[in-house]
Order: structure tokens, then sequence, then C-alpha cells
């Protein structure tokens, strides 16, 4: 069972109680509850994915059309897969290209992006997903809360673009790539050298 179906049935028991009141509840009826309690606002935290695994562009996979998030950083071009980016342990992703620290955020239930850069140069920025409220993914920032969109976060914003898979490639065919924060692949070292 994956984080996702825990946190439903969890949000299904929170609605409906623990009294087996769902056995009278047909297929549909207890989707859609659990869909409705789901959309409302949900505390949790999970940890930003610290420097993820970055394949070349070979190895990406992508169709010409994945929409991806590309960031440029000295002469370092990288593309962040947004499908990859969608699931609920993966909406925040803090690497590092070159010596610049860059964290990508992505809400799927808004499509929204942004994308950060500050702290230390060479390690990675400390974002993690803090849930969800007023209609907006949270974000976790040296233990204070803020809604995504949020002007108060205290980094930088850092230049990037959304764009489609074939451009990005077409204008950087270097371009080292995170694909999925769980599929193995043909790694490339992005630690600094000391």
């Amino acid at each position: 069972m994956n984080r996702l179906s825990i946190v439903l049935c969890l949000a299904l028991v929170a609605v409906l109680g623990c009294n087996n009141e769902t056995e009278n509840l047909g297929r549909d009826e207890a989707d859609d509850i659990m869909l409705n309690a789901a959309m409302q606002d949900t505390p949790f935290m999970s940890e930003g994915i610290q420097r993820p695994e970055i394949v070349d562009a070979g190895s990406a996979g992508f169709s010409e059309e994945e929409r991806v998030i590309g960031v440029v950083a000295g002469d370092e071009a990288r593309a962040y897969s947004i499908k990859s980016m969608s699931g609920m342990s993966s909406h925040v992703v803090n690497d590092v290209i070159g010596t610049t620290p860059v964290s990508m955020t992505y809400c799927d239930r808004t499509d929204c992006v942004r994308v950060f850069t500050g702290g230390t140069p060479g390690k990675p920025i400390s974002l993690s997903v803090g849930g969800f409220s007023d209609g907006e993914m949270l974000i976790m920032f040296q233990d204070q809360t803020y809604k995504q969109s949020s002007q108060e976060i205290p980094l930088k914003e850092y230049e990037s673009e959304i764009t489609t898979w074939k451009d990005w490639l077409a204008r950087y065919p270097e371009t080292k790539v995170f694909t999925d924060a769980t599929s193995p692949g043909e790694s490339v070292d992005t630690t600094p050298p000391n």
C-alpha cells in the first residue's frame, strides 16, 4: 500500500469513524468520500528529495511532449520531469547544479511550479512538503510552513521554465535529467569535488 492509499484510508476513517460504517456504502460512494476527504486541508510532512538521481538525456525515456521544468546553472542544464514530481513524496526536489543549490517545487493540484535557490554553495536546500491548505501545497523551510505561493519564503526565486522535453532537448542536448525518485538509472555523479 503506497503513502497516498494510507492517507486516503485514514481520511475515510476520520470522516466515517472506525465502526465499519463503510460496509453499507457502494464503491462509488466510498471513493467520493475518500476523494473529498483527501482534497481538504491535510497537514502532513514529506521530506523533499535530497540530491536526486540524475541521468543523461539518452536515459530519460520521455515522450517528446512530456513537460519538464528546465533550469540552467552556469553552463549546466538540467530538466526535471513534472510527471515524476506529481507523487505525494516527490513534490519537492532539492538539488545542486555545479555548486548552485536549486529546489524545485510542484503542486499537482494547482499545477504550480516554483524554483528556489539560497543557502550554502554546494549543499542542497532543505525544503519539504508541509501538507495542503486553503487550496494549495504547503512548503516547510527552517521549521516554518509557507503556502507555495507565499512571497515570505526566505529564499530567492531561481530562473526556470516549463517546456516540453522536445524543446528543452533541442536547446540543451547535453542536459542532465531527473526522471523519477524511485526508478534506477545510470547515475551521474553531481557531488562537487573537495
